[in-house]
């Protein structure tokens, strides 16, 4: 018996970390309802792959002939939630996993049929007459399957790392490698069982920062918040090439009363959308106010600066008729003088009364 406490202990770690960040989920909503339902899932897969894995050591440490069927049950289901756990991790993480879900999916379908199959063929494993659990001649073919995986696992956290900056990448990396590092161990020590704890903490880890991007984000667009805005503007160092960019949604309140806010929250992530798509691709976009976004451009140019605003423009064409009203998103952008501005504050009057002289003009077309 204390043989199995002392190897389930990463384990039973696990699962008290995993109940507490089913609770948090089911408390506080993570970027989205569909993300939310998304992390619970990951969250609900580990916890069950969590208590197969120490139902499995127990059956093989009282290994009985009267347990071999539900030693084949409890490996299959093991294996294949190991299959399908990097898979589901990596939608949560990367929209382009998800997008791509039905091909990435197919090792893992195959896995889960060499598995049922291995009850009558012994190919990934097999239990013998008394009850104990032994590798199959095709193992190999699990740990392909666990291999490709953890690559599905890796790109989808390279992918989620990029929207991010470099002390939000680390912190990102960290958590990976940390994971790396237990896959290790076990590997090197079978009978110290730490993945799935591991597993769990990255988990755990990932709600943490998911609470503290809540503090930097806007909620409903994804795009920098103003806090971090203001933050911004007290590191900049004046220069040549910096650019400020302001835009303004028009008629957001006019679809926010006739359509409801639901409705505007969509209009309003329509338009953030399109500013990070043009603008945002030369700096960093963020939500100033109820329809109001700005953009922190440096080291740029004029003619990309311009070049983004045309195509915010063209963009925007592409949602007219979407809701009931003139999608436009009134915009202007200015450089940094030091000749002409004091300041950066004088530089963010500057575009601000530009923006707004923008507005009046589409207001009158």
């Amino acid at each position: 018996m204390n043989q199995i406490l002392v190897s389930i202990s990463g384990d039973l770690l696990g699962i008290i970390e995993l109940c507490f960040i089913i609770f948090l989920l089911k408390q506080n909503e993570i970027l989205s309802t569909k993300k939310t339902k998304q992390y619970l899932m990951v969250a609900y897969l580990t916890l069950f792959v969590i208590l197969l894995e120490i139902a499995s050591v127990v059956l093989h440490t009282y290994g009985v002939p009267e347990t071999r069927i539900l030693s084949y049950i409890v490996n299959i289901l093991g294996f294949s939630i190991t299959f399908l756990l990097p898979v589901a991790a990596g939608i949560l993480y990367s929209d382009k996993v998800e997008r791509n879900k039905k091909w990435i999916l197919i090792p893992a379908g195959i896995g889960v049929l060499l598995c049922i199959c291995s009850i009558w063929t012994g190919w990934i494993f097999y239990i013998d007459a008394q009850g104990f659990y032994h590798r199959g001649n095709h193992f190999l073919v699990n740990t392909l399957i666990s291999i490709f995986g953890l690559g599905i696992l890796l790109y989808a956290h390279t992918e989620l790392a990029k929207e991010y900056d470099n002390l939000e990448r680390r912190y990102l990396r960290a958590m990976f490698v940390v994971t790396m590092v237990t896959i290790g161990i076990q590997i090197l020590i079978p009978k110290i069982l730490i993945i799935w704890a591991s597993v769990a903490s990255m988990e755990l880890l990932y709600y943490v920062f998911l609470r503290e991007l809540q503090f930097k984000y806007d909620t409903v667009t994804g795009v920098w918040n103003r806090t971090i805005f203001e933050l911004d503007l007290t590191r900049l160092q004046p220069k040549e090439g910096l650019y400020l960019v302001e835009c303004d949604v028009n008629d957001l309140k006019k679809v926010n009363d006739t359509l409801g806010h639901s409705v505007g929250d969509k209009y309003l992530k329509d338009c953030a959308d399109i500013i990070q798509k043009t603008y945002g691709k030369y700096g960093r976009t963020y939500r100033i106010g109820g329809d109001e976004f700005a953009v922190i451009v440096q080291n740029c140019t004029h003619e990309r600066v311009e070049q983004a605003r045309n195509e915010m423009l063209e963009e925007l064409t592409k949602i007219k008729g979407k809701y009931p009203v003139h999608c436009y998103i009134a915009n202007a952008y200015v450089d940094y003088n030091s000749t002409i501005h004091e300041d950066i504050t004088d530089c963010l009057k500057d575009v601000d009364f530009k923006m707004y002289m923008d507005k009046i003009r589409s207001k009158e077309i």
